[in-house]
């Protein structure tokens, strides 16, 4: 059974139906959700590897601006998270096309994933994204700072994540 025929990647199915355009990078609606998307926010690993080995993007928004690492930093997925980074690192290293920008901010509120990881209290995705250089100064539209969030959030160890630079 080849990763594109397990259980787990029921959610992009359709995409290996052979009446179906096998476009990848294909947006859903107004949405502008792709199927890279679906499998970063439902924690879906070997969905997103098959994607990814079929061409799918990483650099693709949806209609509010967010990319694979916010929909896997929203739902705290550091195993999805932790292979994105890997493999932007890659693509930075091997110069194999647009690279991935860790700091990207959606657009209705200006949240990065580091952001999200944060207020989400997703303390293995917040280490993941300070251990890849995420910027833990950038300010969302409510001149909020990821450690303003993990302050916030029950997460108690979030906070001490950032302890070193809180400015």
């Amino acid at each position: 059974m080849s990763p594109a025929d397990s259980p787990l990647c029921q959610d992009i199915a359709y995409l290996f139906h052979p009446d179906v355009d096998r476009n990848v990078n294909a947006a859903e609606g107004e949405t502008g959700i792709t199927a890279m998307h679906i499998a970063a926010s439902k924690g879906r690993l070997p969905c997103l590897r098959v994607l990814l080995a079929s061409g799918g993007s990483m650099v693709k928004t949806d209609r509010n601006g967010q990319n694979v690492l916010h929909k896997a930093a929203q739902k705290g997925h550091d195993d999805v998270l932790r292979f994105i980074l890997l493999q932007r690192y890659e693509v930075k290293k091997n110069g194999g096309g647009a690279v991935l920008d860790i700091d990207a901010q959606e657009d209705s509120t200006g949240m990065t994933a580091l952001h999200e990881a944060a207020y989400g209290g997703f303390k293995h995705c917040v280490e993941a994204l300070k251990a890849a250089r995420a910027r833990h100064y950038v300010r969302d539209h409510f001149r909020k700072k990821p450690y303003e969030y993990a302050l916030i959030k029950v997460c108690t160890v979030c906070p001490q994540l950032f302890a070193l630079n809180l400015t």
